[in-house]
């Protein structure tokens, strides 16, 4: 879900999802790209219509968990499937699901429970919720979508240390899509019934970028960033910016009209897109992010191959290398182009988390998931590096008051005690005597809201220390 990340509405042309009435696909058009949870309730309206029917198809499910039992080298992981990993798994109750898969990830109480939960929902929910006691904070997307993340979670475990493959990205995806949209599951966007946007594909800015946002976007070879622009009077085209190369694009606003037959060239052109008169520069008074454009199935694995896999692979094998590093570019570099159906950023920081678990290093608690885009590789690296430091922190606590049979509360635990403070503060002043939920488990949640609220209560920042 976008929510208030930087941005506000994208994939112009996402109304043409197989699918997707007009009508829902407007919307919620600007929940298809943002944060931690990319699409995944704004998929959930439309999605219910006929998820129901697609769980019933045994045939469906064996089809998409089936594909990606095959290891780096296409050997099968070894052992017999868990029962958890079974397309018949996925026909049990919810609750059930939730008790097996929390067994094997050793989740064995709510503090193990939100521990993990730190690494799936953005921390504006995940600590607001926690501060605000609100019962049950990991379940606040659905028990649907916390099963979901469990499983792909120990589908990447069981994977262990093997090569990076497109195989095993796209069964991540699978096991996070497989309960909200089978067919959807594991694919990437050209698959599903998306053109791809090959008319716009672009996200709107919701605040001018920072110059640090701007770098963070020109070092990234499939993003590109284009100024406030008005296309009211001749509309403009959206090409490659390398000239018959699949991949970053860059906007063109016509300088006059295009002629009937050059239309027609665009739009025979799979890598070129045209949009008529009538964008005003009001619609992008901030200016946009333009997504890259590829044009089938093949070349959407061949880039993950070459730009992830390849990359990732050569990259663990030396010594020398920065892990962090190498983690934080591999999730970049898989969240960017935003190539999958959904569930980019959640497939995207499982992978960076199944990298740094392989290496002996914590996996990262980071602090807002809408920055990886906008954020230069070096900065990047080093809040992945503080989020694993900081989960390995709350880790050892845990493991030491368990041992010591102490009583354990999350507020505590967590380091969350004067945003509990300021929590109380707040319900007393509204009058409200009665615990809140602040975030009812399965709904869409306002992101601005959380936005403000985890503002609030994280209290101004501490001064500067006075001079010697």
């Amino acid at each position: 879900m976008l929510g208030s990340g930087i941005l506000q509405a994208v994939l112009h042309d996402a109304a043409e999802r197989l699918n997707f009435q007009a009508s829902l696909a407007t919307r919620h058009v600007a929940n298809i790209i943002g944060g931690d949870h990319i699409g995944a309730n704004a998929l959930e309206a439309t999605a219910q219509t006929f998820t129901s029917a697609d769980r019933s198809s045994r045939a469906t499910l064996e089809h998409v968990l089936d594909s990606s039992e095959k290891g780096a080298k296409g050997t099968d992981f070894p052992g017999r499937i868990p029962e958890w990993d079974r397309p018949e798994f996925l026909d049990r109750d919810i609750h059930y699901q939730i008790t097996c898969l929390e067994r094997e990830m050793g989740l064995t109480s709510e503090a193990r429970r939100l521990l993990e939960a730190s690494l799936y929902i953005d921390r504006k929910f995940w600590a607001t919720a926690v501060a605000g006691r609100q019962p049950e904070p990991h379940l606040i997307f659905g028990a649907d979508h916390w099963a979901s993340y469990l499983h792909a979670r120990l589908y990447a475990r069981r994977y262990g240390n093997q090569d990076l493959t497109v195989s095993f990205i796209r069964g991540i995806h699978k096991r996070l899509a497989i309960r909200h949209d089978p067919e959807a599951a594991g694919r990437c966007r050209i698959e599903e019934g998306f053109r791809s946007g090959k008319n716009a594909n672009w996200g709107r800015l919701a605040e001018p970028l920072t110059r640090s946002q701007r770098a963070a976007i020109a070092e990234n070879p499939v993003l590109t960033y284009a100024a406030p622009f008005d296309a009211r009077d001749h509309g403009l085209v959206i090409s490659p910016v390398i000239p018959g190369q699949e991949g970053a694009r860059e906007i063109q606003v016509l300088p006059r009209p295009l002629t009937d037959s050059e239309i027609a060239a665009v739009d025979a052109d799979p890598l070129r897109g045209y949009q008529p008169p009538g964008i005003e520069r009001t619609y992008n008074s901030n200016g946009v992010i333009v997504f890259p454009r590829f044009v089938s199935s093949d070349s959407v694995s061949l880039h993950l191959q070459q730009s992830v896999c390849d990359w990732y692979n050569s990259g663990r094998g030396d010594p020398s290398n920065d892990l962090y590093q190498l983690s934080a570019g591999t999730q970049k570099r898989i969240v960017s182009p935003h190539v999958l159906a959904d569930w980019n950023g959640r497939t995207s920081r499982i992978v960076m988390n199944w990298s740094l678990e392989n290496r002996g290093l914590s996996p990262s608690v980071i602090d807002n998931f809408d920055n990886d885009m906008f954020t230069p590789l070096r900065d990047w690296t080093e809040s992945v590096r503080a989020g694993s430091d900081r989960y390995q922190q709350w880790a050892h606590a845990l493991d030491n008051r368990e041992s010591r049979g102490e009583p354990i509360d999350p507020v505590s635990l967590f380091g969350l005690e004067a945003e509990a403070q300021r929590f109380r503060e707040l319900q007393a002043d509204s009058g409200d005597k009665s615990p809140s939920l602040l975030f009812p488990p399965g709904e869409d949640h306002d992101h601005t809201y959380a936005d403000h609220l985890w503002a609030r209560l994280e209290g101004p920042a501490e001064p500067p220390s006075p001079p010697p």
